[in-house]
């Protein structure tokens, strides 16, 4: 039996988590003991309580905490959202991971926590620091989405598909991120970095990604794998089946979400019938905001079950979200907040004629309702929702769980044999030394 050490570090959605749960899952089913390290143990909890259940008897997944990047608020940068992020460099200075003392601190949590649990592989999702911390002394698999995985071996390329150029502040983020990097590297003692791209890949990486939604789908010379944290969807009516113009619309919002407030009123005003859920916010608080046409939700809908009962979907453009509702055939008016939804949404937009306002122009809510009215009634919107789902069911299905444990299991059987040569060699030149000294 090997111990596995399951991790992410950025991100304060749960979708990194959701991607590694599966692969989890089914190592510890190949026989092998999981530590999984999360960033912020009780926000992660209630998936993991959804998936594994204390009572399930024989799954035991550790669960302990990781390395933890806060990027300021907007109360502490009213300019946040307004700084450009052009190349993954750029999201990351955000954070500060150019601060060479702050990064070699996080680098040293890292090495405590695999020196404690003392790792025969890692599978990490978006975790460069860890990659940076125990790099050469353990297999390492790097899960990702695209957006987080560029391709390594070259600069960081534009996270927008439809940039051909960048802007000098772009590569001076990198230069400072990779002198970070090697500030590391030499308090370590190890390799240099040649590209900040290498620290965010594995010995092997696997992107799960729609190809659509890949922000370096130009760039990227290896294969991708088929997301598999999406809602299996397979139900994808015409809007006229769901009742038309009757059909109710579904609301699914951050509690942040600028245009959450103005997005609740609009719908109330209009008289339409709506469901809504906002996640970490009570109900009776969102209700004060709707009007008697809105039904609150306490949980999520199951997305595989119902988001297809729904004429619309006004979301924040996650990927899993969009995903879903184009295989549900749901029209989606999507408000991205950050550049990844941007990215996301772009992709809906041209696969499944999403409408989309946000991130970039920071539309007003009455540029919104527009696009609202137009959705609520445009036929031609329905049916270009419509065949975008037809068309994704035809793709062929993969197990890309399957894939990824297979790749895995090699990696981990490969240092497994490295780990024992290595014991037999040290062995051998031990007995060497004795021979020696007896001689």
């Amino acid at each position: 039996m090997a111990r596995i050490l399951c991790a992410w570090e950025f991100g304060s959605g749960l979708g990194h988590l959701t991607r590694l749960l599966p692969i989890a899952r089914k190592l510890h089913d190949a026989g092998h003991e999981i530590v999984l390290a999360v960033p912020n143990p009780p926000a992660a909890k209630p998936v993991l309580d959804k998936n594994f259940p204390e009572r399930e008897g024989p799954f035991r997944l550790k669960v302990i905490k990781g390395t933890l990047w806060q990027i300021p608020t907007e109360k502490q940068d009213p300019n946040l959202r307004r700084k450009p992020t052009h190349v993954l460099a750029d999201v990351l200075t955000l954070f500060h991971y150019q601060d060479a003392v702050l990064l070699e601190r996080q680098t040293r949590v890292w090495q405590q926590i695999c020196d404690e649990v003392d790792p025969d592989l890692i599978v990490a999702d978006f975790a460069p620091t860890l990659r940076l911390a125990y790099w050469g002394r353990a297999p390492f698999a790097m899960m990702g989405n695209g957006y987080t995985t560029p391709p390594r071996g070259r600069l960081l390329p534009p996270i927008k598909p439809w940039q051909t150029g960048l802007l000098p502040f772009s590569r001076r983020h990198e230069a400072s991120v990779l002198m970070a990097m090697n500030h590391v590297r030499d308090v370590l003692k190890g390799p240099a970095v040649d590209y900040v791209g290498d620290m965010l890949n594995g010995d092997r990486s696997f992107v799960c990604t729609i190809r659509e939604f890949d922000p370096y789908r130009p760039h990227r010379t290896e294969p991708t794998l088929m997301p598999f944290n999406v809602p299996d969807v397979s139900r994808h009516p015409t809007i006229e089946e769901r009742g038309g113009d009757k059909a109710p619309i579904f609301i699914y919002l951050p509690a942040n979400h600028p245009l959450l407030r103005g997005v609740l009123n609009m719908v109330s005003k209009s008289g339409v019938p709506a469901h809504v859920y906002v996640s970490n916010v009570p109900p009776e608080q969102i209700a004060g905001l709707c009007g008697r046409n809105v039904s609150i939700h306490r949980n999520p809908i199951n997305f595989a079950n119902d988001l297809w009962k729904f004429r619309m979907i006004i979301h924040h453009a996650g990927l899993a979200t969009a995903y879903a509702a184009i295989k549900a055939g749901t029209p989606q008016l999507m408000l991205p907040v950050n550049l990844e939804h941007s990215i996301t949404s772009r992709g809906a937009a041209h696969l499944a004629g999403a409408l989309v306002m946000g991130a970039a122009d920071s539309p007003k809510i009455e540029e919104v309702e527009q696009a609202y009215t137009k959705m609520l009634t445009d036929r031609t919107l329905w049916r270009r929702a419509h065949e975008a789902a037809l068309k994704v069911a035809e793709r062929p299905v993969e197990d890309s769980v399957g894939m990824v444990v297979q790749g895995c299991l090699e990696m981990l059987e490969q240092g497994l044999e490295k780990a024992r040569r290595e014991a037999e060699k040290d062995t051998g030149e031990d007995a060497e030394d004795v021979d020696r000294i007896m001689a």
